[in-house]
């Protein structure tokens, strides 16, 4: 299985300094992404993942959620099927074409300052807020004490405990 089955559409925009291009390149995020949607027992499935900076997240943020700020991920589901409680998606069998799950954006220049802040590399903050961002996808959320619950512990499970050590808030959280 793994990320080859899925199609994972990586966009990384032109105005991102190098070092953070560079940084985001090397997160093994096409990977990191195949094997939540393999392990949550997606089928076959397509999402795209945009990194930018914080002036494309602050005019999404505020298009789709009326907030005026920059945030460090956005995710936007396709799937009606996407509902709180994380179920998860499974292709239908015999079917050959990829589910779409949707789109998520990251600030890399807001993961950055986080990923600083944590004091973790880039790299693992991207992985962090790239899964964070999959798994709303996928359904799941952090708007009861259960979900919240849920949704560290399957962060926790690809990047390990220490994910959610420092000072920073969760991701997507308003700041």
């Amino acid at each position: 299985m793994g990320p080859g089955r899925h199609e994972l559409a990586i966009e990384l925009d032109g105005a991102l300094p190098a070092e953070l291009r560079g940084a985001a390149e090397a997160a093994g995020l096409r990977e990191l992404l195949g094997a939540l949607l393999d392990e949550e027992g997606v089928g076959r499935a397509a999402l795209s993942l945009r990194l930018c900076d914080d002036l494309v997240l602050r005019e999404l943020n505020r298009s789709f959620r009326g907030i005026d700020e920059p945030t460090d991920v956005l995710s936007f589901p396709l799937e009606e099927e996407a509902q709180p409680g994380g179920v998860p998606f499974p292709t239908p069998a015999g079917e050959r074409e990829a589910r779409e799950l949707g789109d998520i954006a990251i600030s890399v220049e807001r993961a950055a300052l986080q990923a600083r802040q944590a004091g973790r590399p880039l790299s693992l903050e991207l992985r962090h807020l790239a899964l964070h961002g999959a798994l709303h996808l996928l359904g799941h959320d952090h708007e009861s004490p259960a979900g919240e619950r849920a949704l560290r512990a399957r962060e926790e499970r690809h990047l390990g405990a220490a994910i959610h050590d420092g000072p920073e808030e969760a991701p997507g959280r308003p700041r």
